[in-house]
């Protein structure tokens, strides 16, 4: 993961600096602007909640996907289980809803095809 050191015009060269590792380089840190620090707690507190909305995301989509292969849910459940992800999805990302129904959305296709609909064949 890269940061941007645009967000603050103090951080002109910070790049650098957080790239050099010398004997100084935590003492270095330590002298950066306070204002500049606190663009970089920003930035990474966005990636971090980024990161804990995906993983939260992906617990419940892995919980819906037990629920699908345990076969104990019927077609009209498991499409509501669904359902609920993908509003709880709209909530925790919803600038990346495509990217949702590009992988998550084709995996309970195929899940629930794989098995819930050949316990309605028979």
């Amino acid at each position: 993961m890269s940061l941007s050191f645009d967000f603050v015009p103090h951080c002109a060269g910070l790049a650098e600096l957080l790239n050099h590792k010398s004997s100084n380089y935590n003492q270095e840190i330590l002298s950066t602007s306070g204002k500049c620090r606190k663009g970089i707690e920003k930035s990474m507190k966005k990636y971090l909640d980024h990161d804990e909305r995906i993983k939260k995301l992906q617990q419940i989509v892995d919980g819906v996907c037990r629920k699908i292969k345990s076969g104990k849910l019927t077609l009209g459940e498991a499409k509501k289980e669904v359902a609920l992800v993908r509003l709880k999805a709209e909530k925790l990302i919803p600038f990346e809803m495509d990217k949702f129904d590009l992988i998550y959305m084709a995996r309970f296709k195929r899940l629930i095809e794989q098995f819930l609909l050949p316990k309605l064949k028979k």
